[in-house]
């Protein structure tokens, strides 16, 4: 999981984004009561897109 969707996750669930609280999620002592194999793939496309966006990926990878 990249920072954004900590970050997004955390913003949602009115939590400070702070060093801590990040890496708390990463590691799962913040448990994500709404995760779904469909919520992990949309996350993904997400991540994948932005990366396309700004060049890091080709469109055939994302």
């Amino acid at each position: 999981m990249l920072f954004a969707g900590c970050q997004s996750k955390l913003l949602s669930r009115n939590i400070p984004v702070t060093v801590e609280t990040v890496k708390d999620l990463f590691i799962g002592k913040i448990k994500d009561r709404n995760t779904t194999l469909v919520t992990l793939y949309q996350e993904y496309n997400e991540e994948y897109e932005a990366m396309y966006k700004v060049l890091s990926i080709t469109y055939t990878t994302y």
